[in-house]
């Protein structure tokens, strides 16, 4: 009798063990309360052959499988700006920075093939820039306002000029450091009246062009500072990002949300599975 308790248990313990292999990604995501769980993902510029050095650079081929797998997998794109509304089932945020013309040329046409949202993050002083510093293009208001007017397309604030390596600014060549940080010796009041002004000059851009009000801010590079956040928060940004490598918690509330960044040799599927599931 013993020795058949004891076979039964074994027994027992095989089948929960393949159950759980089977469903342990699903056991993982409900007892994380996934509703608070949102994968936010970053691309950049897209190639139709890009080369694996230039890990900013998204094979546009590669995309469209990630848009394929999304589909397939019932994932629901949504804006940025959506994420403190209720949310869909299994709700994912892609998102483009720097609006490079790669997004409009090449993106947005899967985009509307696959009937999926992304937002785009724009840098104010590059918009319709040509073979820049990057030697890159980037797209122009009228493209801007043809993808808004597609409801596919939400953009939003990467700064005016403040998305730049320590020196000199790229748009308008003055002393900076890396993104948002600030200058050595700089005063807080000063500091807060250049981020001010930053914030309101691409403001001011994208409801002229675009009409409606920015409320969601990218911060260059992923760095942010608490004086930086104060005073983008007073100006009336409702979400904020930096970047991280693990999903998005909104339980937490909707300032300073990871996004995890696409590179050229990075899988959709291992992202969001080892972002939801670890």
């Amino acid at each position: 009798m013993k020795n058949r308790l004891i076979a039964l248990l074994v027994f027992l313990l095989i089948i929960l063990g393949l159950f759980s292999c089977k469903h342990n990604d699903k056991l993982k995501y409900v007892f994380r309360n996934s509703k608070n769980l949102v994968p936010i993902i970053i691309y950049h510029n897209f190639d139709r052959n890009a080369n694996k050095k230039d890990t900013s650079t998204f094979d546009i081929n590669k995309f469209e499988r990630n848009l394929i797998y999304l589909k397939n997998n019932g994932y629901n794109t949504i804006f940025a700006k959506d994420l403190d509304k209720p949310l869909p089932e299994k709700p994912i945020v892609i998102t483009m920075d720097d609006g490079y013309m790669s997004n409009y040329k090449l993106a947005f046409p899967l985009l509307k093939k696959y009937d999926m949202k992304a937002t785009i993050f724009i840098i104010g002083w590059s918009v319709g820039a040509q073979n820049t510093h990057y030697s890159l293009s980037f797209f122009n208001w009228n493209q801007a306002k043809e993808m808004v007017d597609s409801k596919l397309i939400d953009i939003e604030s990467h700064s005016y000029d403040l998305h730049s390596e320590k020196g000199y600014s790229y748009g308008e060549g003055k002393i900076c450091e890396k993104g948002v940080g600030k200058l050595l010796n700089e005063t807080d009041e000063d500091y807060i009246k250049r981020v001010k002004a930053d914030y309101k000059k691409i403001y001011n851009l994208i409801t002229e062009h675009l009409n409606y009000e920015p409320k969601v801010f990218a911060y260059p590079y992923g760095i942010y500072n608490k004086l930086a956040e104060k005073t983008i928060k007073e100006e009336g940004a409702n979400i904020t990002f930096i970047t991280g490598t693990e999903i998005a918690d909104i339980s937490n509330g909707f300032y300073l949300l990871p996004r995890i960044t696409m590179e050229s040799y990075t899988d959709l599927q291992t992202v969001i599975s080892t972002s939801i599931f670890n």
